[in-house]
């Protein structure tokens, strides 16, 4: 018998985690090694679809993938990926469970009355929602999700054209739940976590048992540093220096900070013009907040957890929390995980919230 050294040093890859935003592309790996997984490999790049012709733009896509697994030496073929969350509706729906058979048949009629697409032309799952604590003797909540049957498959087909196999395709809030374990949050309460996109930012309420709530807010990071270019005539990467740099001014500095800080113009410049973009998120995590109210009944968020690019916008999470009156932290999933030497070139480990949901795509194992 011939032994897999892999078996003898007791080393197991997952599949690999890859994310397609709207101008990045993220990969990541880990392996469990002696029983702990640890991270085996991270990569990204940007890429800007609205400067491609789209037939180019498909093929510039795929190659860039195929580039990144052989470039940063990815384990095997195996992808678990996810669709943009533009693509994916999630529809929550409370069903008597009195004939769990007939379950399914019950998802597709109310998939039918609401989706703005035909059924025939929609791949549907549902996943149901033990937590949730609202509802009517006999009920049982789920979400139901579905993707244009199109969209599906031009994205499996482009997993296909970088000489990979897709293993299964998973949801943004599922993806994000599983980091926020990896990172050793403890969900022992309501937690809202906030995920900032490039282009949008996902707003997931959920306790212990899962997930509660979910919606999506079409302002993301990128919005953020475009009013910066727009208002100072400035390149997109110094407009990502300056969020990083300044952000927003601390809305409550400790006593030593406010005898100590001197006036920066910079900083208050930068303040004054992302600030109603912040402003307008703000407003759009009150309304959320208010349909939690509505659909989970009596509830307290008790702390707040930014993942994604929320993590580069200084100051950020002091925002929230003034404005909220909720502690505010943010996460970051590599803190608690071993890492392979080689396994972060050219990244920063404290930058581990932007991989939030393709670490929680390959622990989908």
């Amino acid at each position: 018998m011939i032994l897999n050294m892999n078996q003898i040093l007791g080393q197991h890859y997952s599949p690999i985690g890859l994310e397609i935003s709207q101008d990045s592309i993220r990969m990541i790996q880990v392996k469990k090694n002696r029983g702990k997984w640890v991270l085996h490999r991270v990569a990204q790049e940007e890429f800007h679809p609205q400067e491609e012709k789209p037939d180019s733009a498909r093929e510039k896509l795929s190659d860039i993938i195929r580039a990144m697994k052989k470039d940063h030496s990815f384990h095997g073929r195996q992808v678990i990926s996810t669709l943009p969350n533009g693509d994916v509706d999630i529809l929550p729906v409370r069903l008597p469970v009195s004939d769990t058979n007939g379950i399914e048949g019950k998802i597709i009629e109310n998939a039918r009355a609401r989706l703005s697409y035909g059924v025939d032309q929609a791949v549907i799952d549902y996943l149901p929602i033990d937590a949730l604590k609202k509802t009517g003797q006999g009920e049982k909540s789920f979400w139901i999700i579905a993707s244009q049957r199109a969209l599906v498959e031009e994205h499996l087909s482009l997993i296909k054209a970088a000489g990979l196999q897709t293993k299964a395709l998973d949801i943004q809030p599922c993806a994000l739940m599983r980091s926020l374990f990896e990172s050793g949050c403890e969900i022992n309460e309501n937690l809202l976590l906030i995920h900032m996109g490039d282009r949008d930012s996902l707003f997931l309420f959920t306790e212990k048992k899962g997930p509660l709530a979910h919606r999506i807010h079409t302002k993301g990071y990128l919005d953020i540093a475009e009013k910066l270019t727009e208002a100072l005539k400035i390149e997109r990467n110094e407009a990502l220096r300056l969020l990083s740099h300044y952000g927003f001014i601390d809305p409550n500095p400790s006593k030593e900070r406010q005898k100590s800080a001197k006036p920066d113009s910079t900083q208050s410049t930068v303040h004054e013009i992302i600030l109603p973009l912040f402003k307008n998120t703000f407003e759009g995590l009150k309304d959320f907040v208010n349909y939690c109210h509505a659909e989970v009944g009596e509830m307290n968020i008790d702390r707040i957890c930014l993942s994604g690019k929320a993590s580069l916008v200084r100051n950020l999470d002091k925002m929230i929390e003034y404005d909220s009156d909720i502690r505010t932290e943010v996460i970051n999933p590599f803190s608690s995980l071993g890492i392979e030497n080689g396994a972060l070139e050219n990244i920063d480990p404290q930058q581990g919230s932007i991989f939030s949901v393709a670490l929680g795509l390959t622990l989908r194992e």
